[in-house]
């Protein structure tokens, strides 16, 4: 098998759906649903159907497909076993080293924690049985660390910076222990 539009797209697929490997290559077109946005992943580690939803970039994807045969992804109407080979040459020519396909699905679980989703969407989303599960799953940049220690700005107002230094005003006890126990 060679790499082709329909290859390539599992990593976009995994990318932004965090869906596993196996779940990709068994996608048929039955369980698409591009005018609800929907996306049922039938065979899976649970054994349950689970309902995806598709944003606007994969249901543009899923509709430049080309329609031929059960499965989305396909070798001449055989669903595809093994995309080892085309993405590691994907890896190759794009100059990434030590990264597993697995990877993508930590890459988009941080990716959409970072853009602001709550956990327990990442959750349902990745599919996972646990938010502790999730939690792994989602790493974050220092950049969005940084960023967002400084959603504290503005807490500490009964210390106040001044030309001379810091002022004496003080915090009211009772503000503190509220503060705390928030």
């Amino acid at each position: 098998m060679t790499a082709s539009p329909h290859t390539s797209n599992h990593y976009c697929d995994s990318h932004l759906h965090r869906i596993a490997k196996s779940e990709i290559l068994n996608l048929k077109w039955k369980d698409v649903d591009l005018e609800r946005g929907i996306l049922y992943v039938r065979e899976n580690k649970q054994n349950r159907l689970q309902i995806k939803y598709l944003n606007d970039d994969l249901i543009c994807l899923f509709a430049g497909l080309p329609v031929n045969g059960e499965y989305l992804f396909h070798d001449e109407g055989r669903p595809i076993k093994n995309i080892r080979r085309t993405f590691k040459t994907a890896l190759r020519r794009a100059g990434i080293k030590g990264f597993r396909f697995h990877d993508l699905r930590h890459t988009s679980c941080s990716y959409i924690t970072m853009r602001g989703a709550p956990p327990q969407a990442v959750q349902n989303h990745a599919g996972h049985s646990s938010i502790k599960m999730t939690m792994r799953y989602s790493h974050l940049s220092p950049s969005f660390q940084r960023d967002s220690i400084q959603l504290l700005n503005g807490l500490c107002e009964g210390i106040l910076k001044t030309s001379e230094g810091y002022s004496e005003k003080t915090v009211k006890q009772e503000e503190v222990k509220q503060f705390a126990t928030a």
